[in-house]
């Protein structure tokens, strides 16, 4: 897991989004919910050892790992997609979006596009909500290859986001970035906890209590994996132990 700080890690996704020889590379973002999948599931596990590049999603994360020899930096998935798309536009960097539905796709870009004059936005696909097939992601990689795009962001749920990320990211060449809920945030479809929320570690408190149906089986589950993780993994090399 990268302990890079996010001003760098923005840097070398640029660069390697725009680099002529990419050979492409899947981004995940790892929260409590990834790390309890990973602790469950050995294809998930897997999956992150093999990663171009796993990013830690969470401040506990950061918190656990201050006092260590490489302190890890909370990267937030909202945060990650602005500031490529900011960024990016004074280098022509090419964005292609796959998650949710045709109207939250909509409303995102109409956001990033008031957000970021100038963006270039030359991709979107609503995928259905199961697991794709093998069809359907070589038609979506056909289109990602046509729009020229430089970086795919994938916004679904952990872990069936992930495993997209990876074949699109191999059979594509490009920089694909799984970054859940972001897309969300960004479009104003959710709105995101308070900055001293997410700064004490408790954003989870406040997205429990706006999809409690949803998502208590996910912190209650998943925080108890979490915590076994740590326990048994002192030195807080997360998820891979």
């Amino acid at each position: 897991m990268v302990s890079a700080r996010p001003s760098a890690v923005v840097t070398l996704l640029m660069e390697t989004a725009l680099s002529s020889d990419s050979q492409g590379c899947d981004v995940h973002l790892l929260e409590l919910n990834g790390v309890a999948v990973a602790e469950r599931e050995r294809a998930f596990e897997n999956l992150l050892k093999d990663a171009g590049l796993v990013l830690p999603d969470g401040r506990w994360l950061e918190l656990l790992t201050a006092r260590t020899s490489a302190p890890l930096h909370q990267f937030r998935g909202e945060d990650l997609l602005k500031n490529l798309c900011d960024r990016g536009r004074t280098r022509g960097l090419r964005h292609f979006f796959v998650g949710t539905t045709r109207e939250h796709l909509q409303s995102l870009m109409e956001q990033l596009e008031k957000l970021y004059p100038g963006i270039l936005a030359v991709g979107r696909f609503a995928p259905p909500f199961r697991d794709m097939t093998d069809g359907e992601l070589g038609n979506l990689t056909s289109e990602i290859s046509a729009s020229k795009a430089h970086i795919v962001w994938i916004g679904m749920s952990t872990p069936r986001q992930d495993y997209v990320a990876q074949s699109l990211a191999n059979s594509s060449g490009t920089v694909v970035i799984a970054v859940g809920a972001a897309f969300d945030f960004v479009s104003g479809a959710k709105h995101a906890a308070p900055q001293w929320m997410t700064r004490w570690g408790i954003e989870w408190v406040f997205r429990l209590a706006s999809e409690p149906g949803r998502l208590w089986k996910r912190y209650l589950v998943g925080g108890f994996l979490f915590g076994r993780r740590v326990f048994r993994f002192r030195n807080i090399d997360l998820p891979l132990g």
